[in-house]
């Protein structure tokens, strides 16, 4: 939503996004219900873009907005990419998922079926984590309109949860993005085999921080740095829910 405001204020591509904030989270209550009198097209809840370009800056920004004006997600468009298109090398001493057989715990990753993007964790270190996930055609979303493919960028979320849930004992929130950089364009075709490389960056008492980078082979899909996670309250390792989590 944010790439394609910036791209409709600008009139062309934009490259990717920086500066990217969770102020407060966004509840769909009208996830996939149609409104009174409305057809199945016009489901769902409403949200604000605010776009503003202040005078003499080249900084274009960007909001997500409720009904009431409030910010729940802020960013800045890129204008041009910072390299990060190079392929990463894979986290090293990756050692295969034991912390539970389901992914989907219900806690630490929470994702209704719909959601579940991952399809296998190839393994984990305090160095990182790589991941097989599936893109939004796979999940049989509508990908006409997509500037990118949100299932994938889900997918690069969810798997740095994982690795910081290793590194800080309990379940994290993803609560900024420092820069977001888009290789291609558009959703990933049907069957297209993504990998998701998670690389450590720093790993303080109760926050992590990481790059994320989705590949499809050798081609860069996108390259997100500065990924920072941070507990939710009342977690870490003595976290009765977390016990419970890793003892399902």
């Amino acid at each position: 939503l944010l790439l394609r405001a910036a791209e409709d204020a600008t009139g062309g591509p934009v490259p990717g996004l920086r500066g990217v904030k969770v102020l407060r989270g966004v509840q769909l209550p009208n996830y996939g219900k149609p409104s009174a009198g409305a057809t199945a097209s016009a489901a769902g809840d409403t949200l604000r873009l605010r776009v503003t370009q202040r005078e003499g800056a080249d900084t274009l920004e960007l909001e997500l907005c409720d009904l009431a004006g409030r910010p729940h997600y802020r960013a800045q468009a890129l204008r041009a990419v910072n390299g990060g298109m190079t392929p990463v090398a894979a986290p090293g001493d990756l050692t295969p998922w034991t912390t539970r057989d389901a992914l989907y715990d219900g806690h630490v990753l929470f994702h209704g079926p719909r959601f579940q993007v991952l399809r296998q964790i190839t393994g984990v270190s305090a160095a990182g984590l790589q991941a097989r996930a599936e893109g939004a055609t796979d999940r049989g979303w509508p990908v006409d309109a997509l500037r990118s493919d949100p299932a994938l960028f889900d997918a690069a979320m969810q798997a740095a949860v994982l690795w910081a849930e290793q590194q800080l004992g309990g379940a994290t929130l993803p609560m900024a993005v420092g820069a977001l950089e888009l290789g291609v364009p558009g959703a990933t075709p049907a069957g297209a085999a993504v990998d998701v490389f998670v690389r450590a960056d720093k790993v303080a008492s109760s926050s992590a921080t990481c790059t994320v980078q989705l590949r499809a082979g050798d081609v860069v899909l996108a390259h997100l740095s500065g990924v920072e996670l941070v507990l939710r309250p009342g977690e870490g390792v003595s976290s009765p829910a977390h016990a419970a989590s890793v003892a399902s």
